[in-house]
């Protein structure tokens, strides 16, 4: 799952996407900057202006691409 994400933060065409956890909690990511993979290989995303959560990769159940073509805006 974290190598879909990363292709899914690196790729050209940035497209939102939503990332369902175990337990069925889900956070949607709109730009780029609202996610990372650690070099430990934990996801980091930023929930809110001032609050990141860290989670491991057996906590992500899927990752959804968002039906629309959301650019990102910098």
């Amino acid at each position: 799952m974290l190598e879909q994400i990363r292709q899914l933060l690196s790729g050209a065409d940035w497209r939102a996407f939503t990332i369902h956890f175990s337990g069925g909690r889900y956070i949607h990511v709109p730009t780029r900057q609202h996610a990372w993979v650690s070099p430990h290989g934990h996801l980091v995303i930023e929930t809110s202006a001032h609050s990141i959560e860290v989670f491991r990769p057996e906590d992500i159940a899927r990752v959804d691409t968002d039906a629309r073509a959301v650019h990102e805006v910098c």
